[in-house]
């Protein structure tokens, strides 16, 4: 099964040499900073996304104080809004 190559981005946190299947990684849980960082923006800005429920972004896992999302879950979120963008 062929998974989204932004998801192995994200998990890495660099880009991927090539789409391949990622198998378990779809489901880890990667730290808040590594999310800014493959979304462009700063943690700040992530926080006050999770602030905004109109935004819809995906909540986090809190361990041990710190903010994990799912890989998938911040990929399916990005793919909604650049559709959302193209259809405004």
């Amino acid at each position: 099964m062929a998974t989204d190559p932004r998801i192995h981005s994200l998990v890495q946190g660099r880009p991927p040499p090539a789409p391949e299947p990622l198998g378990d990684q779809e489901d880890r849980r990667v730290p808040a900073p590594r999310v800014a960082r493959y979304l462009g923006i700063t943690p700040r800005t992530l926080h006050r996304w999770l602030l905004d429920p109109d935004l819809g972004f995906p909540a986090p896992a809190y361990i041990k104080g710190r903010r994990y999302f799912l890989a998938s879950d911040v990929v399916r979120w990005e793919r909604d809004r650049e559709r959302t963008a193209q259809v405004a």
